[in-house]
């Protein structure tokens, strides 16, 4: 099996796993009963990303194990069990994979329209419209 074709099961202990098969690595989000986001999720998302980083993988799903939520938003347990400092840095926790997903996506989607470029010598660049 080469390695393209190999999956990968990286299940930790945490709320998130991911597999990677081919060129695609899917993301699970299983943090019952609703997907909070509380720093177990965000720790392994990162995690998650990392992965799809050095994968070879080319396409990235994120998914819920949950039937019926993705996610729920923010843990307000977590937010509520701290200071103005504690606060402050859960969000800057919480933003940072949500940046990371959207570099992921836009590299991507300009890495699939570069190589449209090459093959359709009519492909103009446009701005997607709002």
């Amino acid at each position: 099996m080469t390695p393209e074709h190999d999956v990968s099961q990286l299940t930790g202990d945490g709320p998130v796993s991911w597999e990677t098969k081919g060129r695609v690595q899917v993301i699970r989000l299983g943090s019952p009963p609703a997907n909070a986001i509380g720093q177990p999720l965000l720790d392994g998302l990162s995690k998650a990303l990392d992965a799809f980083d050095a994968s070879s993988a080319k396409v990235l799903v994120v998914s819920s194990s949950i039937p019926g939520f993705f996610a729920a938003g923010a843990d307000i347990k977590q937010m509520e069990n701290g200071d103005r400092a504690a606060f402050e840095a859960f969000g800057v926790a919480f933003r940072k994979p949500l940046e990371r997903l959207a570099r992921i996506a836009v590299r991507r989607l300009l890495s699939s329209r570069a190589s449209r470029l090459v093959g359709d010598s009519n492909w103009q660049w446009r701005q997607p419209s709002e």
